[in-house]
């Protein structure tokens, strides 16, 4: 579950950067999949365009800094370590990507969608299609899937149409995982 009255109370924050990115958090681990995101990011017609921006720390991090070095990608990948606040990240970047090789309940998709940003997310077969409904508030991809990552991406962002409705479903979508509502449906049970 989430509180969102929390997340919204975060949200009161000036954005954290001056150029458009999309974003990825999680614990720095070869389980997150960052390394298939900077590939497929490096492949993408949005390097060009926008920086990709990864929160969070691990034991990959030196391995994830060799590959974007090697891709030539250090003015467009910025690893950015644990921050206090990630919803303000969240709030104003393009879009949000879990790149997952597997996952459980990922709760910082949920977070994502709180903070009104659209997600795009490897269907981990637990947890994420949970969440995401695909085409209505994100995107699924394959697992480890290069190709279609960078494909999704690329729609994601030059898709108007698309990102629009995604972008309006998102807060609507996380409703129902409110602990607020949670609390509400278990005393329904205990009636």
């Amino acid at each position: 579950p989430i509180n969102l009255k929390l997340i919204n109370q975060k949200l009161i924050a000036p954005k954290p950067f001056k150029f458009d990115y999309i974003l990825a958090v999680g614990r720095l681990s070869r389980s997150k999949g960052f390394d298939i995101l900077i590939k497929s990011f490096a492949k993408s017609d949005l390097k060009s365009i926008v920086k990709l921006v990864i929160l969070g720390e691990g034991k990959e991090r030196d391995n994830l800094e060799k590959l974007i070095v090697k891709l030539d990608l250090e003015n467009q990948v910025l690893l950015f370590g644990k921050v206090d606040n990630p919803f303000i990240y969240m709030k104003y970047a393009k879009f949000f990507i879990l790149s997952s090789r597997y996952e459980g309940f990922a709760n910082v998709l949920l977070e994502a969608l709180a903070c009104g940003t659209p997600v795009i997310a490897t269907d981990c077969k637990t947890g994420t299609s949970e969440i995401i409904e695909n085409g209505e508030n994100g995107i699924l991809v394959p697992v480890a899937d290069e190709e279609a990552l960078k494909v999704a991406m690329e729609k994601l962002f030059n898709d108007r149409e698309l990102y629009k409705r995604l972008k309006t479903n998102t807060r609507r979508s996380v409703e129902r995982f409110d602990v607020d509502n949670i609390v509400k449906e278990w005393k329904k049970l205990f009636e």
